[in-house]
């Protein structure tokens, strides 16, 4: 499920999920998505 994840932040979410810490967990998922998003990726690259 989370096979598309660094390592690091995989292991960061699965724990908080094995404890039961769900809003943590999801909020570490989020904010990796939001900042791997295309726009977001682009717009970091072009900044260079």
């Amino acid at each position: 499920m989370f096979g598309h994840l660094p390592e690091a932040i995989k292991q960061q979410v699965l724990y908080y999920l094995q404890n039961d810490n769900f809003r943590a967990a999801k909020e570490i998922y989020d904010t990796w998505l939001h900042d791997n998003t295309v726009d977001n990726i682009v717009k970091r690259e072009t900044s260079q």
